[in-house]
């Protein structure tokens, strides 16, 4: 998505129910149009979990989809360090130790080499201002626009399908990294802010200490 349909004052498509749609328009802070998206992925999020609860098990303390060292991008790590910089303490000591949730046979098999930064005692320490993709975890979602893909852990076939879930329910996810990117776009022409992205393990170490009053 070009930076274009930015201006033109539509970010966003919709698809299977989806409407991913930020409308673009003055913007009462840097983050608007960021926080709106992150709104509509967390209402998507909340109604597909209720809706299929009894086949999805993403709780506290399982890991296996925290075990890497993501990069962001420019509108994500910048919000992520604003949070942690008006925090009033710091955050508690990054720990990637493997959790009772996580004794289970596919955890090698999900998890990468290494925990989150920000993952501690089995929890996001950030989870308030967590990344987009994050948020998508444990989610049924289509990559290529034909196959439906679930974490392993979730939807087991012996109850059901994956494939059967309502197209309403699977995230999009080429159409939501679109119009992340169309956001974030938007975000760096109006603060003139580096496009660059940034690991979360860097933001960890420049951003952990709150600032001196």
């Amino acid at each position: 998505m070009s930076s274009g349909d930015a201006e033109r004052g539509i970010i966003g498509t919709s698809h299977g129910g989806q409407n991913w749609g930020c409308r673009v328009t003055e913007p009462t802070s840097p983050f608007h149009h960021y926080d709106a998206l992150v709104r509509k992925v967390e209402a998507h999020a909340a109604r597909t979990t209720a809706e299929h609860a009894d086949q999805m098990f993403c709780k506290r303390g399982c890991t296996a989809c925290c075990r890497q060292d993501l990069n962001v991008s420019r509108v994500e790590a910048d919000h992520i360090s604003k949070w942690l910089e008006t925090r009033g303490s710091p955050l508690p000591a990054a720990d990637d130790a493997r959790t009772r949730v996580d004794a289970h046979p596919l955890f090698e098999r999900l998890a990468g080499d290494r925990g989150c930064a920000f993952l501690s005692e089995g929890a996001c320490s950030i989870y308030e201002v967590r990344p987009v993709i994050c948020r998508t975890h444990g989610l049924p979602i289509r990559t290529d626009r034909v196959e439906v893909d679930v974490c392993p852990l979730n939807f087991d076939p012996a109850i059901g399908s994956a494939a059967d879930v309502p197209d309403v329910h699977v995230l999009d996810l080429e159409r939501l990294n679109l119009v992340l990117a169309a956001v974030d776009h938007a975000y760096v022409t109006q603060t003139g802010a580096s496009p660059s992205r940034q690991a979360l393990s860097q933001i960890r170490r420049e951003r952990s200490v709150p600032k001196s009053r």
